[in-house]
């Protein structure tokens, strides 16, 4: 006798083209409401990642820009606080 496999979990596409993320999967990705996610198509399946929200990608974007800004100037800043 073979033996058996986990059983995937599936959904239901509407007719709007809307499905639901199953819990499990949500919480594995870190994905609550109100998160952004995007589609990608690759090798045959669709591939839902979760979008870092814009203002961490702004700074992220703006830290690489900053390549004057150095440990002494982090200290100083800090202390201002």
């Amino acid at each position: 006798m073979p033996a058996r496999t986990a059983k995937k979990p599936r959904a239901l596409v509407s007719s709007k083209g809307q499905t639901t993320i199953p819990a499990e999967f949500r919480r594995k990705a870190g994905i609550g409401p109100h998160d952004s996610v995007e589609f990608a198509f690759e090798a045959g399946r669709i591939v839902l990642t979760k979008v870092q929200p814009i203002d961490q990608v702004w700074n992220e974007g703006q830290s690489a820009l900053m390549t004057e800004w150095n440990n002494e100037d982090e200290n100083v800043y800090n202390d201002l606080a």
